[in-house]
């Protein structure tokens, strides 16, 4: 996405703003839920300490916006706490126990 003619407009603040602004926030969110289940399913140590797991096997998501690099500029690295994902997780059951109900 293009913030700006310069580095100066891509400060951590106005990457963020511009990330929710087009909902790249979200699509972090189910990419990352995605990724929770997959473990959950097939890695036994995750399935043990979900808790811990995230915290070792999860590296969150970075945002680079190519204009700003040239100047040191432009990189933003997210990554959501364990307790978002649960309670992401918890939406998206009820929502499907309410689906088959």
């Amino acid at each position: 996405n293009w913030l700006g003619p310069d580095a100066s407009f891509y400060t951590e603040t106005k990457m963020k703003e511009a990330l929710v602004e087009h909902r790249y926030d979200l699509q972090l969110m189910i990419y990352l839920l995605a990724l929770h289940r997959q473990l959950l399913a097939r890695d036994v140590e995750y399935r043990e300490n979900p808790s811990k797991g995230f915290k070792e096997k999860v590296g969150g998501a970075v945002y680079l916006y190519l204009r700003a690099v040239p100047e040191r500029e432009g990189c933003l690295a997210i990554k959501p706490t364990f307790e978002q994902i649960e309670r992401l997780d918890a939406l998206f059951r009820q929502g499907a126990d309410r689906a088959t109900s």
